[in-house]
């Protein structure tokens, strides 16, 4: 099964600055007396934490999700909804999380009178890559 999907359309995006790496920002940008620069580490700099809970990686999202799915085959459906709900708090924080270390290092950057701009269109993208993008965004 191949799930590389719309990867024009991501590459557009990426290439028009509408998403930003922020692994790469933090990672060029800032020093942390931490042993990993993953979110989990380093988000108690811009006061976030994840907490308890029974999902608390990306990984564990994962096997708490095949439990899901056992619990489901089990005929467990409580139990099954119960783990839905922990992974879907997990990845509501790790959204939340993220866009607070954006709103972080835009607060740091303006401390420092560092000014970021959002990249015109593309010029160069043709009238073709761009009618392109609109049909196969429809999907």
């Amino acid at each position: 099964m191949n799930y590389q999907t719309r990867q024009k359309e991501l590459d557009q995006l990426l290439r028009r600055g509408i998403f930003i790496d922020l692994f790469s920002v933090v990672r060029k940008t800032f020093r942390f007396s931490t042993d990993s620069l993953s979110l989990k580490t380093i988000e108690k700099v811009y006061g976030q934490s994840h907490g308890g809970g029974d999902v608390k990686t990306a990984a564990d999202s994962i096997v708490q999700y095949e439990k899901v799915i056992k619990e489901r085959m089990q005929g467990n459906f409580a139990e099954a909804e119960r783990i839905l709900k922990n992974i879907y708090d997990y990845n509501e924080l790790d959204c939340l999380s993220t866009k607070q270390l954006d709103d972080w290092i835009r607060g740091e950057a303006k401390k420092q009178n560092i000014e970021f701009k959002i990249k015109e269109n593309n010029k160069s993208d043709s009238e073709e890559d761009r009618k392109s993008t609109r049909l196969n965004s429809s999907h």
